[in-house]
C-alpha cells in the first residue's frame, strides 16, 4: 500500500519519468524517504504547537513559555490550591456516604471557591430526597472546571493577563490593579476612581465559570454561571500611626512637633498625671490660637486623651463634661521657657500696631461660651469637641496647669481670681513652687501625640474577603503571594501593602457604593 505523501511526492516528477508506474525504483525509494518526513513534520508541528500560548498542548510547554516573561511555577501555585479545593469538593459530592447536612455544609462553600450565588445549586425536588443524580452532576461539573485542560486554559490566560499588562505598561494604579485580579484568576471589566483620586477600585469577574447541570430533558440543558463582581480597591498614601511619645512638660512651657506630610491632621493629645501636679491642664496650639483644657485633677500615671475623633477620655471614663476647648489670641510671657518674640505670635491691635492677620481676640470657648469666666461652667452635657491639627512641619504648643492665684476678701464677700483656670480653689489647683536660678521646675504632666499619617511612596490593594479562605496551613498566605506578583507591576520605589477588606476598610462613599452594586451583579 503506497502511503498518500509517497503518491504526492510521485506526482511532482516530470511525466516522462513515468515515476508512478509499478515497479519503479522511484516509489520505492520515495516512500523510504516520505516515512521520515511524517515523523519530522508531526515532530515539527508539535514544537510549533508548543510556541504558540494558544496551542501550547502541556503545563511544560506553558511554563516554558511562562518563563520568557519571568514567570515560575510558583507563580501557579494560588490556581492548583483553587483546584486541588474543586476536586475535593467534587469527591465529597460523590461519595454516597456524604449526608444531607454535609451536602449542605459542601455547597456553601461555592461561593467562597468560585464566587458563584449562594442559591445556584439549590437541591431539585423531582429527583428524590437524597437528590443523587443531582449531585453526581455537579461533581462531575466540578471535575470537568478541574481537569487538566480547564487547568491549561487558566494558565494561558494567567499569562496572556501578564503580557497585555506589560505592554500596556507598568507603575500604573490601573496596572497594579490589574495585576491583582489576574494573579487571582480573574478579569477586570471596569475601573473607577474616588472624587480625590486617591482610591481606585477595580471590578473583576472570576475566570473560573462552573457549568450548572440542569436534569436531563431541561433547555438548555447546561447554563455557564457568572460569578458577581469582585471588587479590587487600591488606597493612595495609605494611613500609618504615628506616634509623639509622651514627654514631661513644666507648667508654662512652650515646645514643639515636627511632622511631614501632604497637609495638616487631626491628632489625639495625651496627658498623662505627674504626681499630683497635673491639675487643670491646658494644652495651647500658639500659632493657631486654639486650646483645650479640662477641669479636673488627672492621677498620677493615667492618661487624659483628648481624641482626634472629638471624645475626651480619662482612662476608661467618658470626661467630656468637663473639657473645654477655645479659640482666640495666646501671648507668651517671660515666665515660659522662650524670650525672644515670634514673627507667629499674637499681636494687640491699636494704634501704630503692625498689619497683621494675628491681631489679638478674646478667646471664646465651647460648648460653653463663657467657661474662663464662670465658675459654674462644669461640668456640661457630654459633646465632642474639635481636636488637635498638627501642621506639615513645626506645631507650637504651650502647657499649662493650674497654678493658684488667689482672689481678696473684704467684708462683703469674696473675690475669686479669675479666669476659672488661674482662680486658686481648694484642692483644685497646685501652689508655685519657688525656683532658684538653675533648677529644674517639677514636672506638671507628660504630654504626648498620636495621629494617622498618609504614608508617602506607598499604596495599599484590599482584597475581596472571600479570598482568605484560600490560605492553606503550611502554604505562603494569599497575601504574601499577591503582593509577590505585583512586583513586576509596581512602580519603582512604591511599597504596595495587601489587606483583606475588614472592618478597618473605610472607602469614601462613592467607592463604597460602586462595591455594593457590584455584589448584586
Amino acid at each position: 500500500m503506497v502511503a498518500s505523501r509517497t503518491t504526492a511526492v510521485l506526482a511532482r516528477f516530470p511525466r516522462h519519468f513515468e515515476a508512478s508506474e509499478p515497479g519503479k525504483l522511484f516509489e520505492t525509494v520515495v516512500d523510504a524517504l516520505a516515512q521520515g518526513i511524517d515523523l519530522m513534520t508531526t515532530q515539527l508541528a508539535g514544537v510549533r504547537r508548543a510556541h504558540r500560548l494558544a496551542y501550547a498542548a502541556t503545563d511544560r510547554d506553558l511554563l516554558g513559555l511562562a518563563g520568557l516573561h519571568g514567570l515560575r511555577a510558583q507563580d501557579f501555585t494560588l490556581l492548583s490550591l483553587r483546584l486541588s479545593a474543586v476536586r475535593a469538593l467534587a469527591a465529597e459530592l460523590a461519595d454516597p456516604n456524604t449526608s444531607t447536612s454535609e451536602l449542605a455544609t459542601a455547597l456553601s462553600r461555592l461561593p467562597t471557591l468560585l464566587g458563584v450565588p449562594s442559591d445556584a445549586f439549590a437541591p431539585f425536588p423531582a429527583e428524590g430526597s437524597d437528590h443523587t443524580p443531582a449531585r453526581a452532576r455537579l461533581a462531575s461539573a466540578l471535575r470537568d472546571l478541574a481537569s487538566y485542560p480547564s487547568e491549561l486554559d487558566l494558565w494561558r490566560a494567567r499569562i496572556n493577563g501578564v503580557i497585555a499588562l506589560h505592554r500596556a505598561g507598568n507603575g500604573t494604579v490601573s496596572s497594579v490593579l490589574g495585576a491583582a485580579s489576574n494573579a487571582l484568576d480573574g478579569s477586570v471589566e471596569r475601573i473607577v476612581h474616588s472624587n480625590d483620586r486617591f482610591w481606585h477600585a477595580a471590578l473583576s469577574r472570576d475566570r473560573m465559570r462552573l457549568v450548572r447541570p440542569e436534569p436531563p430533558g431541561s433547555q438548555p440543558a447546561a447554563t455557564r454561571l457568572v460569578p458577581p463582581l469582585d471588587a479590587f480597591v487600591l488606597e493612595e498614601n495609605p494611613p500609618v500611626d504615628r506616634v509623639a511619645e509622651p514627654t514631661s512638660r513644666v507648667n508654662g512651657e512652650i515646645f514643639h512637633v515636627l511632622r511631614a506630610g501632604f497637609g495638616p491632621l487631626t491628632a489625639t493629645a495625651r496627658v498623662i498625671g505627674s504626681g499630683n501636679r497635673t491639675v487643670s491642664p491646658m494644652l495651647v496650639d500658639i500659632d493657631a490660637g486654639f486650646g483645650m483644657f479640662y477641669l479636673g485633677a488627672v492621677p498620677n500615671g493615667q492618661a487624659l486623651r483628648f481624641e482626634a475623633d472629638g471624645r475626651v477620655r480619662l482612662g476608661s471614663t467618658d470626661a467630656s463634661p468637663l473639657a473645654f476647648t477655645f479659640r482666640g489670641a495666646v501671648f507668651a510671657d517671660a515666665k515660659t521657657n522662650v524670650t525672644e518674640a515670634d514673627p507667629r505670635d499674637f499681636v494687640f491691635a491699636g494704634e501704630g500696631a503692625p498689619a497683621t492677620d494675628r491681631v489679638g481676640t478674646f478667646p471664646v470657648t465651647q460648648p460653653i461660651a463663657d467657661a474662663f469666666s464662670n465658675l459654674s461652667a462644669a461640668p456640661h452635657a457630654p459633646a465632642a469637641l474639635s481636636p488637635i491639627t498638627l501642621a506639615v512641619g513645626e506645631t507650637r504648643f504651650a502647657f499649662f496647669v493650674r497654678v493658684a492665684h488667689f482672689g481678696t476678701h473684704d467684708s462683703s464677700s469674696d473675690e475669686p481670681a479669675l479666669p476659672v483656670t488661674v482662680a486658686g480653689l481648694f484642692d483644685d489647683s497646685v501652689f508655685a513652687t519657688d525656683i532658684e536660678a538653675g533648677d529644674i521646675p517639677p514636672p506638671a504632666g507628660r504630654v504626648g501625640f498620636e495621629w494617622l499619617e498618609p504614608e508617602a511612596f506607598a499604596v495599599r490593594l484590599w482584597l475581596p474577603p472571600r479570598l482568605a479562605a484560600f490560605d492553606v496551613a503550611g502554604e505562603t498566605p494569599v497575601l504574601e503571594r499577591v503582593r509577590v506578583s505585583l512586583e513586576r507591576h509596581r512602580a519603582a520605589g512604591v511599597h504596595v501593602y495587601v489587606d483583606y477588606q475588614d472592618d478597618t476598610f473605610k472607602p469614601p462613599p462613592e467607592i463604597l457604593a460602586q462595591i455594593t452594586g457590584a455584589a448584586l451583579t
